[in-house]
């Protein structure tokens, strides 16, 4: 950690200002979030938690409340989220998020929360132009989870005008595993329906052409890759959508 890094530690330590205080449901009165960025915005917050906790020195850095600050409102109905950060706080995860050779965890922790921020508010933060540029490698380099969060979050911020153009994760970059690691498991939890399970969903219609819809669903469930086939797929796509909707349904 470079002499000026730890000098403005210090520095934010001794004036604490007052925090600042974000009150999302005023952004939320504006436009309704997308899910794919409320989502990003979740995996960041997520990755920064992970970051603090895989830290021995991070109560030294950030405030102790950092941490409760980014994982309060998780659960909780989004109108009601709030961000609080001590200004001077937002300021040292700025300057973290441009030191990667100081120390890549807090260059990580620090482009999690100005990232996240930036897709919470399009007025914060940086459009990210020179940084990508400069630390596409770094934020590559991070571990599968965080990786992922961030660049995921790239791809919201830039779909949503929020950073520069040329910010393009590669399609890989967006994976935390590879493909055939999460289908595998996917496609046995979907054939390991019941006769029983199978039958009901084939009736999630009203019972409307159950008996097509069942031998539909079978043959699916047949099939190496579990796809529907190409073309018109009204069976079975229609009552798997539908018991897809309720988790009470037997076969959700």
């Amino acid at each position: 950690m470079s002499g000026i890094l730890v000098g403005f530690f210090e520095l934010i330590s001794a004036r604490r200002p007052a925090p600042l205080q974000v009150n999302l449901s005023e952004v939320f009165l504006v436009s309704v979030m997308p899910y794919r960025t409320l989502q990003s915005i979740l995996d960041l917050r997520r990755a920064a938690i992970w970051l603090i906790d895989a830290g021995a020195e991070a109560d030294a850095l950030f405030e102790p409340a950092l941490r409760d600050i980014l994982g309060q409102s998780m659960t909780g109905h989004v109108p009601d989220w709030t961000i609080a950060l001590d200004p001077g706080v937002f300021e040292v995860l700025q300057l973290c998020a441009a030191s990667p050779e100081d120390d890549q965890r807090l260059f990580l922790l620090g482009s999690a929360l100005v990232l996240a921020r930036l897709l919470e508010d399009p007025s914060a933060g940086t459009d990210f132009t020179w940084e990508w540029e400069a630390f596409a490698d770094h934020y590559r380099a991070a571990t599968a989870p965080v990786r992922a969060a961030l660049m995921n979050g790239f791809e919201q911020a830039r779909q949503l005008g929020r950073v520069a153009d040329k910010v393009r994760p590669a399609p890989e970059d967006l994976l935390n595993l590879p493909s055939g690691t999460v289908l595998a498991p996917l496609k046995d939890l979907a054939r390991a329906m019941t006769e029983e399970e199978r039958e009901t969903v084939s009736q999630a219609d009203y019972g409307d052409e159950a008996a097509a819809q069942l031998a539909a669903l079978n043959a699916v469930l047949a099939r190496e890759d579990c796809l529907y086939p190409k073309g018109e797929a009204w069976f079975p796509a229609e009552v798997v959508e539908l018991a897809s909707h309720d988790s009470a349904y037997p076969g959700f």
